[in-house]
C-alpha cells in the first residue's frame, strides 16, 4: 500500500475555525480529491463573516462591563469611547480586507497576514505579540466565567480566591477539549450565537417591559430622572475615562474573524470587508441601545456595584447565564486553540529558534499539544490576578498593539507602490491605515503608559532578534521595496558632478579572464573595500566567447561573485558583462557601471598571475589551480592574509570557462615549449587589453589603480603584532620630484583662494589616507611621502621636502615627508631606478602608491614594459593614473579660484537640471 507521505497532495489544505473568535493557522492535512476543497469553499457574506465576527464580539463585556461602564463614565463619555474604539476598528478592518483580499490567502490571522505581506520581522513580532493576546484572552473568559458562577451559585466558592479557582477547573477542561475534541464544539457555533442573542433580547425586553422585570434594587424602570442622571460620570476612586476604555475596549474585538475565514468564502474580496462592517455596525448599535436602556432605567450607584444587574433585572437569570456561559466557554476554548495554532506556525516558521520545540504536531489533525500547553500555562497564570478589569485592559494593549501593525503593514504595502499589490477590496488608502496605526499606538499609551512601553520594548526586542537571527524566508519583505522607491526618489535628485570636499572613491575592479580565481584575489577585494570609504564598490567580470554558452554562465557567475562577497563581509555589488572580447566588456563596464549619480570613479585592474609569472621567466599554473602555500617564516616576516578562502563557486567557474595549455603527444620538452609559447601570446595580449583598458578609462575621466603582488599582503594579525610592539607598518606614497616643473605643480598657492594642486599628487595621498583611516590600519599605520629627488641636488631636494609638506598640512593629511636621491644612471632607464628606489626604502611598507608610467603618447608596449619594471620585487603596489585635472582634495572651505575656473558655474551656485516634481 502507499505511504502516507505519498498520500498527501502537494497542495497546502487550511484548517478554520468556524467560530472566528480567533485565528487558527495552517496546517497540513490529507486531501481526498480537489472536490472536497470546492465543496468546503461555499461560505457568503452572513455565515463566513458576520456570524463569526458577531459571535467575537458579543460576550462578556455586553453581559458583565457594560452596565458597569455606564455607571462609572456615564453615557455621555461611554458614547464617545465607543465612537474611539470604533473608529480603530473600522479603520483596522480596512487594512485587513485590503491585505486579506490581495491573492489567495487561506486563512491564518494577523501572523500569518502580516508575515507574508511584509515580512518575517514585523510577521513574527506580531505573532508573539498576538499570541499573548489569545493565551491571556482565554484567561480573560474563563475568568469571567468564573465571576458569573460565583454570583450565580452562591454555594461554590466565593472571593478573588474562589473566581481562581473556578476558573482554573474551567480552562483545564477547555484544554481537554482544545486537544481531543475541538472540532466537535465548533459545530455549534450558530447555537451558541442563537443563545447569545436570546439573552441580548430578553435582556432588553426586561428593561423596556418593567412588568415582567424582577424587582432588584436601583432599578427604577425606564425613567428621564434615572437617565438624566446617568449621562454623567460618577467615577469612583480608582477609575478613569482612560481605565474604563481599556475594560470595555475588548468589546469591539473580533474583527479578524471573517479575515480567518478567507479560504472557505465564495468572494473574500467581497465578503471580508463589507461583511466585517456590517458586523461591527450591528454590534455598536447592540451595545449603545442596551448602554441607552441601561443608563435609562438603573441608578448609577447599582451599575456600578452589581456586574450581574442585568441578570438580576431579566424576569429569569438562565437566559442570562446560559448566554454568559456560551459566549465566554466557546471564546476560551477557541482563544486557546488560536493561540496553540499561532505558536505552532511560529515555531514551523523558525523565525525564533527557542520556539522550536512547539512545532511538534500530534494525531491526524496535526493537533500542536505542545504548544496548547504553553498557551494553557499562560492563560493559567494570568489567572492567578483574578480581577476581570486588569485582565481586560492586559488584554486592550495587546490587541491595540496588533492592531497599530496590521494597519501599519497595509500602509507600508500602499506607499511601497509594489505593482503587485491590488486587492479586491478597494475602499481604503494608505491614509487610513496610517490613521488606524497611529490611533491603535496612541490609545493604547492612553490606557496605560507602562505597561504599552513594555509592550513595545518586547517587540522591538523580538524584532531586532529576528532580523538579526533568523533565516531567510521566501516570503517577500516589503522593507526591499521600500528601499527601492527611496532609492530611486534620491538617485533621480543626486548630482552626477561632486564637489571635491566631498570626493570619495567609487571602485570598478575589473577582473580579467583567467585571473579571477588567482593568488591575492581576498586581498585585493579587502583594500578596495577600504579605500571605497563609503562610496560603491562593484566587482566587474566580463564572459567572452561564444554568446551563447556566454550567457549560461551569467547566472552562475554572478552567484559566484555573490558568494565570495558574503563569504568576505564585503559591501559590493556584482558586475558581469558578456562581450565578444574581454576590452569590449570593460569599456562597456566603465562606460555603463553603476546608476545616476552613483557610478564608480576609480577603475582597479590588477597585474594578473600570468603577468608575474612572466617578469619571472616561470610558467604561469593551470587556471583552475589553488593558491600557493603561505610563505614560511624563514621567507620573511611577512604575514599574508589566508588566500584558500576563495568562492568554491568561482574556482568552478574559472575552471570552465579559462583557456588551459593541453600538452600534446610530441614529448614534454617540445610541449613545455609549446606552452611556454602560448602563454607569452596570452600575457601580452592581456597585458596590451590592460592597458588600453586604462586608456579609455582616463577618456571617460575615470581614476586607474593597477595592482600588483597582493598576495603578499600583511595580515590584520601581523599589523596588530606590529603595533603591539610599538613599530607601526607604513603606507608609502611616492612622488617623482626629480624636475623643478614637477616640484612647482604638486602646490602652488599663489594667494588665498588661488591655489594650485596637481591632480595626480592629489589622488596618490586621497588614496593613501583613505586606506589609512580604515580598519584595522589606523591605529597601526603610518603615512610616510617619499619624494624621488636628483642624486647630489641639496637645494632641490629641500625645495621638493618643504613643498610636499605644506601641501600635506593645507590638506589636513599627517605623513611623514622623506627626499631618496635617485641612483647613478636614473635617465637611462627610469622605471628600474625607481624601482631599484623603492624596494631600497619600502621594501618592508604594508602598501605602496606611486604613479604609473604615462600612456598620454599612446605607448602600450612601452607602457607594459615600464609597469612590469616598476613593480617587481615590491610589496602590494597600486599605480595610479588620475582620469581628471580636477584635484580630489580641497584646501579651503571655499573652493580656489582655478576649481571654479575648471567647473564653470555648475561650482558657484548653480546645479544641475534635476528631476522637478514628484518623483513617481
Amino acid at each position: 500500500p502507499p505511504s502516507k507521505s505519498a498520500a498527501m497532495d502537494s497542495k497546502q489544505i487550511i484548517r478554520r475555525s468556524n467560530d472566528g473568535a480567533s485565528p487558527l493557522l495552517p496546517t497540513y492535512e490529507t486531501r481526498e480529491s480537489e472536490e472536497s476543497e470546492e465543496s468546503s469553499n461555499k461560505l457568503g457574506t452572513v455565515l463566513g463573516v458576520i456570524v463569526p465576527c458577531l459571535l467575537s464580539i458579543f460576550g462578556a463585556i455586553l453581559f458583565l462591563r457594560l452596565p458597569w461602564a455606564v455607571g462609572q463614565a456615564g453615557l455621555l463619555e461611554l458614547f464617545a469611547m465607543f465612537f474611539l474604539a470604533t473608529l480603530t476598528v473600522v479603520l483596522t478592518t480596512l487594512s485587513i480586507a485590503a491585505i486579506s483580499t490581495n491573492g489567495d490567502m487561506r486563512g491564518g490571522g494577523a501572523y500569518f497576514l502580516i508575515s507574508r505581506s511584509i515580512g518575517p520581522e514585523f510577521g513574527g513580532s506580531v505573532g508573539v505579540v498576538f499570541f499573548a493576546a489569545q493565551s491571556i484572552g482565554a484567561c480573560f473568559y474563563l475568568t469571567a466565567f468564573a465571576e458569573n458562577a460565583t454570583d450565580t451559585f452562591s454555594s461554590l466558592p466565593q472571593g478573588p480566591w474562589g473566581v481562581v479557582l473556578i476558573g482554573s477547573i474551567g480552562l483545564a477542561a477547555m484544554a481537554v477539549a482544545a486537544g481531543v475534541g475541538a472540532s466537535f464544539f465548533s459545530r455549534l457555533n450558530i447555537y451558541i450565537l442563537a443563545a447569545v442573542l436570546f439573552a441580548i433580547f430578553s435582556g432588553a425586553l426586561s428593561l423596556v417591559a418593567e412588568p415582567i422585570a424582577q424587582d432588584a434594587d436601583g432599578f427604577t424602570g425606564l425613567s428621564t430622572t434615572t437617565f438624566n442622571d446617568n449621562l454623567e460620570s460618577h467615577y469612583d476612586s480608582g477609575n478613569t475615562f482612560t481605565t474604563v476604555f481599556a475594560v470595555i475596549f475588548p468589546a469591539v474585538t473580533g474583527i479578524m474573524a471573517g479575515a480567518n475565514m478567507s479560504g472557505d468564502l465564495k468572494d473574500p474580496g467581497k465578503s471580508i470587508g463589507p461583511g466585517t462592517l456590517i458586523a461591527i455596525a450591528i454590534s455598536i448599535v447592540v451595545y449603545l441601545a442596551l448602554a441607552g436602556l441601561f443608563a435609562g432605567s438603573i441608578q448609577s450607584d447599582e451599575l456600578r456595584d452589581n456586574f450581574s444587574i442585568i441578570q438580576d433585572v431579566n424576569y429569569s437569570p438562565w437566559p442570562i447565564v446560559a448566554g454568559i456561559w456560551a459566549s465566554t466557554l466557546s471564546s476560551g476554548l477557541n482563544s486557546l486553540i488560536g493561540g496553540a495554532r499561532i505558536m505552532q506556525a511560529l515555531a514551523r516558521d523558525n523565525l525564533i529558534s527557542c520556539l522550536s520545540p512547539f512545532a511538534v504536531g500530534q494525531g491526524a489533525d496535526d493537533e500542536p499539544i505542545r504548544a496548547l500547553i504553553l498557551t494553557w500555562g499562560i492563560a493559567q497564570a494570568c489567572l492567578l490576578i483574578g480581577n476581570l478589569n486588569a485582565i481586560a485592559a492586559i488584554i486592550s494593549n495587546f490587541f491595540l498593539l496588533t492592531y497599530a501593525f496590521t494597519n501599519l503593514a497595509c500602509m507600508l504595502l500602499r506607499v511601497s507602490g509594489a505593482p503587485n499589490f491590488r486587492p479586491h477590496f478597494k475602499w481604503f488608502t494608505w491614509h487610513t491605515a496610517a490613521l488606524g496605526a497611529i490611533l491603535s499606538l496612541a490609545l493604547m499609551f492612553m490606557c496605560d503608559v507602562t505597561s504599552a512601553s513594555v509592550s513595545v520594548t518586547i517587540t522591538i526586542v523580538v524584532f531586532a532578534w529576528i532580523m538579526y537571527s533568523s533565516p531567510a524566508v521566501a516570503w517577500g519583505d516589503v522593507k526591499q521595496a521600500l528601499v527601492y522607491h527611496q532609492v530611486r526618489k534620491y538617485l533621480l535628485t543626486l548630482t552626477t558632478r561632486v564637489h571635491p570636499k566631498f570626493w570619495r572613491p567609487s571602485v570598478l575592479l575589473l577582473w580579467q579572464q583567467g585571473r579571477v580565481a588567482g593568488s591575492g584575489t581576498v586581498e585585493l577585494v579587502q583594500v578596495c573595500n577600504s579605500i571605497k570609504k563609503g562610496g560603491i564598490f562593484l566587482l566587474g567580470d566580463v564572459l567572452t566567447g561564444d554568446p551563447a554558452a556566454s550567457a549560461k554562465l551569467h547566472g552562475p557567475a554572478m552567484d559566484a561573485w555573490r558568494e565570495l562577497i558574503d563569504d568576505l563581509d564585503v559591501k559590493a555589488f556584482p558586475a558581469v558583462c558578456l562581450a565578444e572580447s574581454w576590452l569590449a566588456g570593460a569599456r562597456a563596464l566603465m562606460s555603463t557601471a553603476g546608476i545616476g549619480g552613483m557610478r564608480p570613479n576609480t577603475v582597479c585592474m590588477p597585474l594578473d598571475q600570468a603577468m608575474e609569472q612572466a617578469s619571472t621567466g616561470a610558467a604561469p599554473p593551470p587556471p583552475d589551480a589553488v593558491d600557493p602555500a603561505p610563505p614560511s617564516p624563514q621567507q620573511g616576516s611577512r604575514s599574508r592574509s589566508a588566500a584558500s578562502n576563495y568562492s568554491p563557486r568561482l574556482m568552478q567557474l574559472e575552471g570552465t570557462r579559462s583557456t588551459s595549455v593541453e600538452l600534446t603527444s610530441v614529448g614534454e620538452a617540445q610541449a613545455a615549449r609549446v606552452a611556454a609559447a602560448q602563454t607569452t601570446t596570452i600575457v601580452t595580449s592581456r597585458l596590451r587589453e590592460g592597458a588600453q583598458a586604462a586608456q579609455i578609462a582616463t577618456a571617460l575621466g575615470l581614476n586607474v589603480l593597477f595592482t600588483r603582488n597582493f598576495a603578499s599582503l600583511i595580515s590584520a594579525e601581523e599589523l596588530s603584532r606590529k603595533r603591539a610592539d610599538r613599530q607601526p607598518a607604513t603606507v608609502d606614497v611616492w612622488l617623482d620630484l626629480s624636475e623643478d616643473a614637477r616640484i612647482e605643480r604638486v602646490f602652488n598657492r599663489r594667494g588665498p583662494d588661488d591655489v594650485d594642486i596637481d591632480a595626480e599628487v592629489a589622488l596618490l595621498l586621497q588614496l593613501a589616507h583613505v586606506m589609512h583611516r580604515s580598519s584595522p590600519w589606523e591605529k597601526s599605520t603610518t603615512i610616510r611621502v617619499l619624494c624621488a629627488v636628483p642624486e647630489n641636488d641639496a637645494p632641490r631636494s629641500e625645495r621638493a621636502g618643504n613643498t610636499v609638506r605644506d601641501l600635506l598640512k593645507a590638506i589636513r593629511i599627517s605623513a611623514v615627508v622623506h627626499t631618496c636621491p635617485l641612483p647613478a644612471g636614473a635617465a637611462a632607464d627610469p622605471a628600474g631606478a625607481k624601482n631599484q628606489l623603492m624596494r631600497l626604502h619600502s621594501y618592508d611598507t604594508a602598501l605602496l602608491f606611486a604613479p604609473a608610467p604615462s600612456l598620454e603618447d599612446g605607448n602600450v608596449e612601452g607602457f607594459v614594459s615600464d609597469a612590469l619594471t616598476l613593480t617587481d620585487g615590491l610589496p602590494p603596489i597600486m599605480l595610479c593614473i588620475t582620469g581628471s585635472a580636477t584635484p580630489v582634495v580641497t584646501t579651503a572651505v571655499w573652493p580656489p579660484r582655478a576649481l571654479l575656473q575648471l567647473h564653470g558655474p555648475a561650482h558657484r551656485g548653480h546645479h544641475e537640471p534635476r528631476c522637478r516634481g514628484k518623483a513617481r
